[in-house]
């Protein structure tokens, strides 16, 4: 899930966050992986731009590419994690 869709898992992630808090229930893993994917879609964003890939100033190979995918694998990642965390709530509930 690229960042076209953040503010859909964004939204669907303060859901989730309104409802641990409500319920005093993994209200730190939820709010730690919310945190992190906010995190890593800007360290991508910010990567690119720092980096030049954003304006094309540098070729999209190398250690540029390279770190900014690592970025958006990160968010994949603490999305999918957000994600688990709100089904083990159901779960729980």
């Amino acid at each position: 899930m690229p960042a076209e869709s953040f503010l859909i898992a964004l939204a669907g992630g303060l859901l989730l966050l309104w409802a641990a808090k409500r319920t005093q229930l993994y209200k730190g893993p939820i709010g730690g992986s919310l945190a992190a994917m906010i995190g890593f879609l800007l360290a991508s964003q910010v990567g690119a731009v720092v980096t030049g890939l954003a304006h094309g100033e540098h070729e999209p190979t190398g250690w540029r590419v390279v770190m900014v995918l690592a970025f958006l694998a990160f968010f994949v990642l603490a999305n999918i994690v957000l994600g688990i965390m709100g089904i083990r709530l159901f779960r729980k509930l």
